[in-house]
């Protein structure tokens, strides 16, 4: 997307949409949209979990820090979630609140940027295999 006052690719930067309301006319509603680079899970702590337990799932990380994604906007407004989904039924999806954090686990240093997802199993039933997904939207 380009500014159109300059022709300039907006980037990691904030902009507003107009809307038009009911009267044909266009006003500004406030609301900040910003794009950001997908993060990128690697490795995944966890490989099994019992189908009646919820086990954390452990995801280093590439949230692109450095190239452009913000890590307030991040903690603002992102809303982690993991969706699991079983490879003998995809219909079969649940869905479990997730967080980013940093390592090692518990650490609080409000100084350090998240490297890592953690979500939990959602208790299964039953003994199958699933795939997981992250959302950064919920």
């Amino acid at each position: 997307m380009t500014n159109p006052e300059d022709g300039r690719n907006i980037g990691f930067e904030p902009y507003n949409v107009l809307m038009m309301n009911p009267d044909e006319d266009f006003t500004r509603n406030n609301i900040d949209l910003y794009y950001y680079k997908d993060p990128v899970f690697k490795a995944t702590e966890s490989q099994f979990a019992y189908s009646n337990e919820e086990k954390p799932v452990i995801m280093d990380t590439d949230f692109f820090w450095e190239d452009g994604n913000n890590v307030e906007l991040f903690r603002k407004y992102a809303t982690f979630t993991c969706r699991f989904t079983s490879i003998n039924d995809p219909a079969k999806q649940i869905v479990t609140p997730a967080i980013m954090e940093s390592k090692p686990i518990g650490e609080f240093n409000k100084n350090k940027k998240p490297d890592q997802i953690r979500c939990r199993t959602p208790k299964w039933g039953s003994a199958d295999t699933a795939n997981v997904d992250v959302s950064v939207n919920g």
